[in-house]
């Protein structure tokens, strides 16, 4: 009797583990599954100085083929040239570009890497606002002051808008992320690439605003 009870426990243990380790092996097993199945995560470097994260599908030729999830949470397939790509990271970095005078890449991977650190300090913190009022400013009394005069209307802009073109870009110091960058002249040519054009369009448009308030108030208090 003492027997039959004792085979009839182990029995019911074998049971109610065999249960469990049906119930838990799928668990278990679950992440490895989804892990081996996920896409591996990869990071574009474009030569304009943008990083953004994508999943390459085709890297084999002159164009790089990749999908991302945008803003709306929507998958959408691009395709870039791969001269306009600096790397590739995903468990590491896969560096495309190369050295080659002839079809003028003049800059070492080293130089290139301080151009592009520029473009994203620029990108990334640049304030051009001083350019849009100045412009702004200036522009509105030109226009007043001409009393309906055309090219003293239009010349003020214009000049203002040329000017930025003339200066030396000045980097302002707290946009510089690594301080090693600070007298690092390929780093300054990646900066104003970016932050020039910056400084351009704004004052564009606060000359055209400028322009546009000034002709208002002739109309509405001629001097």
């Amino acid at each position: 009797m003492i027997e039959a009870g004792k085979a009839l426990f182990a029995f019911g243990t074998f049971v109610y583990m065999r249960s469990w380790l049906l119930l838990l092996t799928p668990l278990l097993l679950f992440p490895l599954f989804t892990s081996a199945q996920a896409p591996v995560q990869d990071t574009i470097l474009t030569m304009s100085g943008r990083e953004f994260p994508c999943i390459i599908l085709d890297s084999l030729g002159l164009e790089i083929r990749y999908e991302f999830v945008n803003q709306r949470g929507k998958t959408k397939t691009r395709i870039l040239d791969r001269g306009e790509i600096f790397s590739i990271r995903s468990t590491e970095e896969n560096v495309l570009y190369e050295q080659d005078t002839l079809i003028g890449n003049w800059m070492t991977e080293a130089q290139v890497r301080d151009f592009i650190a520029g473009e994203m300090d620029a990108r990334a913190c640049h304030k051009a606002g001083k350019q849009f009022w100045i412009s702004f400013a200036v522009s509105a009394g030109a226009a007043y002051a001409a009393q309906g005069g055309f090219a003293t209307t239009i010349l003020a802009p214009l000049i203002l808008t040329g000017w930025q073109l003339v200066p030396v870009l000045r980097i302002q110091e707290e946009c510089i992320s690594d301080p090693s960058h600070t007298w690092n002249e390929y780093y300054a040519l990646g900066y104003e690439k970016v932050a020039r054009p910056m400084q351009l369009l704004n004052a564009l448009k606060g000359g055209g605003s400028g322009m546009a308030l000034g002709i208002i108030l002739f109309y509405l208090a001629p001097l």
